[in-house]
């Protein structure tokens, strides 16, 4: 039975540092600073062989801050630092809190994305498109009518009438919604023959070597970098006042893993055509798909922006006898912060240099589950809300 433990190394700086301060001659202040940890790392995971299981590997490392050193003497009274660390040495750096989707939306993305029964491209719901390719070439006749208009707007007897905003609103609808993803369904069908290959030979390793296929998914929009920028008094001993600068920034990278097996053998091996059979119909989503239906489906591209039910039903596709793991998600987040001196005070040196903060982690999910969330809108989502907005209300 597996057992939870966690283990801790920690370095701790040499100590020895002083701190020393006169009045007149008096030594009114004679401090030795102790050792103290300033680079740990700590290991919480399982004992064991077995299913996967949650995993926390984090590093804090302040050794990059430089101790204080100077001398400030008037007469018979002075203050001196040597080899003193601040007190921000021995601080933790937090990383800032990013806006990644949840390790549950995430894991459910990993099974969408990985799933054997997954459809390369769907025929069905390309040819149900087709139905709108004459209004699409209407409106590549009504462009060039516009730009004719124009061209003649300063000749003699010439007539120009401008382009209102509700027309290019339907132009710009029509690009993003018609023209694009048919050019990408297009594009995606001269890849054909590589992706049944590689359809064959998944296929192959599931049914016939019942060997299960493990996948990484990695995602661009899984990665993120964050940065702020604050000041902090890093030392106010001897009534000196230390200050500093701290430029911080995390990076965020997220991706997932998961295993597929599956869960009914054939009574022999499939031979090659079979394979190839089998294969064509995954790519070409000829079979029946609830995530080709739900495509079909006047506005579920919008409802997708707010919850996952795409996604969720590419995940839960079983055209074929697969099931997966538990899916993994990774998490590797780094934190570094650099400190840069900002007061007044020459004679004292150190203070600054950098921290860094790192964590590795692992967490185990269940099956990919439904989710709703308020989306971040960019710059497409934007343009696509603000021409429905112009199309449905300016006459």
């Amino acid at each position: 039975m597996p057992t939870n433990r966690s283990r801790v190394r920690s370095f701790q700086c040499p100590g020895g540092g002083k701190l020393r301060q006169a009045i007149s001659g008096s030594l009114i202040i004679d401090q030795t600073q102790s050792p103290t940890t300033i680079i740990r790392s700590q290991c919480d995971d399982f004992t064991g062989k077995g299913v996967d299981h949650n995993l926390l590997i984090e590093r804090w490392d302040q050794f990059g801050i430089q101790p204080l050193n100077g001398r400030n003497s008037s007469s018979s009274s002075y203050k001196e630092y040597i080899n003193w660390y601040p007190s921000t040495s021995f601080g933790i750096e937090n990383h800032l809190v990013d806006s990644l989707p949840s390790n549950t939306s995430i894991a459910t993305s990993v099974l969408a994305a990985s799933n054997p029964s997954r459809s390369y491209i769907s025929v069905p719901n390309f040819v149900y498109e087709l139905k709108d390719l004459p209004e699409m070439i209407r409106d590549i006749g009504k462009i060039k009518l516009y730009a004719k208009r124009y061209y003649y707007r300063n000749k003699p007897g010439g007539h120009w009438s401008p382009v209102g905003s509700k027309d290019i609103a339907n132009h710009w609808l029509s690009g993003v919604m018609g023209w694009s993803p048919m050019i990408s369904d297009i594009r995606k069908l001269l890849n054909f023959e590589a992706q049944v290959s590689k359809k064959i030979r998944d296929l192959d390793s599931l049914f016939n070597n019942n060997e299960g296929l493990h996948r990484k998914v990695h995602s661009p929009s899984w990665v993120t970098t964050l940065s702020d920028t604050r000041s902090v008094t890093i030392d106010s001993s001897l009534s000196v006042i230390a200050t500093c600068r701290v430029d911080r920034v995390t990076r965020v990278e997220k991706w997932g893993s998961t295993r597929w097996s599956a869960t009914a053998l054939p009574l022999k091996k499939y031979n090659d055509k079979e394979l190839h059979a089998m294969a064509i119909k995954l790519v070409l989503g000829l079979n029946a798909n609830p995530k080709a239906l739900w495509d079909a489906l006047p506005w579920s591209w919008l409802i997708d922006w707010f919850a996952n039910v795409g996604t969720y039903l590419q995940a839960h596709t079983n055209i074929i006898p697969v099931i997966p793991q538990s899916p993994c998600v990774m998490v590797y987040q780094r934190t570094t912060a650099s400190y840069v001196r900002t007061d007044a005070n020459s004679w004292l040196k150190g203070g600054d240099g950098s921290k860094i903060h790192e964590t590795k982690a692992r967490f185990v999910n269940n099956a990919g589950t439904l989710s709703a969330s308020i989306p971040f809108m960019g710059a497409r989502e934007m343009s696509i809300i603000g021409a429905l907005a112009i199309q449905r209300f300016v006459r």
